[in-house]
């Protein structure tokens, strides 16, 4: 037994110090042919597109018929929003595709909506020109759907068309900001929806004295509103210690 190992052992060796002929022989040769390799390749010529399956032809605007198709969308959750000039954004129903999923028979609405027009003015009746009028939708989808104006010399503005409810805000300088929630409905007669706004004139003043424990003027400390209608403004005391904040809001 011990013999016969040794025998197994011995051809195994020489197998290993000398293989077969076909193993020894065996050579492979690889050529790559690069596009420098083709004489009529021209870098700086752009190469066609592949051709697309009419089928697989996405169509993000509509036609005369009012049809799209979204190809190649990965899978995920989705919800198919719809712009067009003369309507309010039209919103669909949340999607959930699956890889490879294919979902027929989706559509949306583009609701006619309302304008919305009105005249900004301050707490005295005088009109706010340039005041940005802002509309959005209660529940948006990031950016879609949201309308700015600015109004005219006489505080007057005109938006949309809207439908829905919407978050309305209002900004100009030198006054407090407005913040409020309007319901759009086109009114039976088709006209505008009438919607005023009241910017209250920041016109209080906020002035004082910093000073240390001792009683002595702190030139140079920092004065900032944390809270309220005015935060973020802030000012640096000067000589004496004084301070003096203009055009805060009330609050």
């Amino acid at each position: 037994d011990r013999i016969g190992r040794g025998e197994a052992h011995d051809r195994a060796a020489h197998r290993r110090a000398d293989p077969p002929r076909h193993h020894r022989a065996a050579r492979t040769t690889v050529a790559m042919l690069t596009d420098a390799d083709d004489p009529a390749f021209d870098p700086d010529t752009p190469v066609a597109p592949l051709p697309v399956d009419p089928a697989y032809v996405p169509i993000w605007t509509t036609g005369a018929d009012g049809r799209f198709r979204l190809t190649g969308l990965p899978a995920g959750a989705y919800v198919p929003v719809a712009e067009a000039p003369g309507f309010a954004v039209g919103r669909g129903a949340p999607l959930t595709l699956a890889l490879g999923q294919i979902v027929v028979g989706v559509e949306l609405v583009l609701p006619r909506g309302a304008m919305v027009a009105g005249r900004v003015s301050d707490q005295r009746g005088a009109p706010v020109g340039g005041a940005i009028v802002r509309f959005a939708p209660a529940d948006p989808i990031g950016s879609r759907g949201v309308v700015e104006v600015a109004t005219d010399a006489d505080g007057r503005y005109r938006a949309g068309p809207l439908a829905g409810a919407q978050a309305v805000s209002a900004r100009a300088w030198g006054h407090g900001d407005f913040a409020g929630v309007l319901d759009v409905k086109r009114p039976a007669d088709g006209g505008d929806l009438a919607y005023d706004v009241t910017l209250v004139v920041a016109d209080a003043e906020l002035e004082g004295v910093v000073e240390d424990p001792a009683g002595l003027p702190v030139v140079g400390a920092r004065i900032a509103i944390d809270a309220g209608a005015g935060a973020g403004r802030a000012t640096v005391a000067g000589a004496g210690g004084r301070f003096r904040l203009t055009m805060l809001p009330a609050g």
